[in-house]
């Protein structure tokens, strides 16, 4: 999980950095006028998320509300469940994921409400099952056409996934944690100029790791809170095209150095960015930033990371039916190893979809990240490729399907595992 300064929210980079920098730029709380502004974009939908009537779900309403409620189940075989080098296990498992949102429809002000369990059963490796949860609700109050205060609350019940950085892999199980977070913002737009600013805390409680011979390795050491502000303005230079620069600080808490944990790991972080949002006629847009990081740690035995930082996306629809993403980030993370504080992520993607007809869609998707640890002897490179094929029969049943490859080359921890996977999606 990211420490400090790194725009929050999706395991994969394209979700990353394409969400985290859309969410200030391009804030729904702010409306469009009728000769729209200088911030309206057209947005290049990738394949998968374009909207047909004849096969999007249908919402339930519910007076001013609507509600979509959903069930995934799923199948899949891991090659190499554990993410070991050596004598590799796979197993197969099935999962059931209920989820249901409900949004307002209103045309001012907003209300958004989200809950989601997600199960997985494997058939032999019984100490690999999970379920996780995951709640999030959110406000909007327009205080004008131009000016909106959101509120947010994410609370969510993980278990890593063994490719992690941070996994055990002598453990008996994967690591659990829990995570609360909270964050207001406030959006002004005035003309060419548009201001954000947020606030956030966030909270981390992992669980013991669980070892052979009713052992156990201490996680407490990972357990934090993140208290997190944020600004950033933007200026219009046309209706396309718009400048940047935004800064980002957290204060990150961590519990108190103890017998597990050695280290005092509490540190202050600061990323600063000057960059330009843009679109290309009603085919490209993106979102790209480059500046500098900076972190200091409490604890003398760290030294303070000075580096570089961008982040940014690009969307390009090469045709009504083909789609072509790409994302780019370099920022500083806690890999969640007790031997160190930090790594320096570098990593970019890329991703092609491509409609054969209005109900199916194929996808691939790559990606490549390297991790330089700081204060310990490991460098990590990963690969990751993925295709997939999405078949959407009506509005109420949708079948996915794909194959992904995860090979990492490191110094402690190189694996391949690969992955088959089928989904149904059934909308009620």
């Amino acid at each position: 999980m990211r420490v400090g300064v790194k725009f929050m929210i999706s395991k994969t980079l394209t979700s990353v950095s394409g969400a985290a920098l859309a969410a200030i730029c391009f804030s729904p709380a702010i409306q469009a006028q009728d000769e729209g502004t200088f911030f309206d974009r057209n947005d290049v939908e990738p394949v998968s998320e374009a909207s047909d009537p004849r096969y999007d779900p249908k919402p339930i309403p519910l007076g001013s509300f609507e509600l979509r409620p959903e069930a995934v189940f799923s199948g899949g075989l891991n090659s190499n469940v554990l993410a070991t080098e050596l004598n590799e296990v796979d197993d197969t498992y099935v999962g059931f994921t209920p989820a249901v949102s409900l949004d307002s429809n209103w045309l001012r002000h907003a209300l958004n409400a989200y809950i989601e369990v997600d199960h997985r059963e494997f058939s032999d490796l019984s100490d690999e099952s999970r379920t996780n949860s995951k709640i999030k609700l959110r406000g909007r109050l327009d205080l004008g056409e131009q000016t909106a205060v959101t509120l947010s609350f994410v609370g969510t019940d993980q278990t890593e996934d063994r490719t992690a950085l941070s996994n055990v892999p002598t453990s008996i199980e994967p690591n659990e944690y829990t995570s609360a977070s909270g964050r207001i913002a406030l959006d002004h737009e005035a003309g060419r100029m548009l201001f954000s600013v947020g606030l956030g805390l966030t909270s981390y409680d992992y669980d013991d790791t669980e070892l052979e011979d009713d052992l156990f390795q201490d996680q407490d050491f990972r357990d934090r809170d993140e208290l997190t502000a944020s600004a950033r303005l933007a200026y219009a230079m046309n209706r396309a095209t718009a400048l940047y620069v935004s800064a980002e600080h957290t204060e990150a808490d961590y519990t108190p150095a103890g017998f597990f944990n050695a280290f005092n790991r509490d540190h202050s972080g600061t990323v600063l960015l000057a960059g330009t949002d843009f679109e290309l006629g009603d085919r490209v847009r993106g979102d790209i930033g480059l500046g500098y990081q900076y972190y200091t740690y409490d604890d003398p035995t760290f030294e303070d990371i000075s580096d570089i930082a961008f982040a940014g996306h690009v969307d390009w629809m090469l045709s009504p039916r083909t789609t072509l993403s790409a994302a780019a980030e370099r920022a500083v993370i806690d890999p969640g190893v007790a031997l160190t504080n930090a790594a320096i992520e570098t990593g970019a993607s890329v991703r092609l979809e491509q409609g054969l007809t209005s109900k199916l869609y194929l996808s691939g998707e790559a990606g490549f990240s390297q991790y330089a640890f700081e204060t310990i002897d490991r460098d990590d490179d990963r690969l990751d490729l993925r295709v997939g094929a999405n078949w959407r029969i009506n509005p109420n049943i949708w079948l996915e399907g794909g194959y992904e490859v995860i090979d990492q080359t490191s110094d402690v921890q190189s694996f391949t595992d690969n992955r088959m996977m089928l989904k149904m999606r059934i909308f009620p």
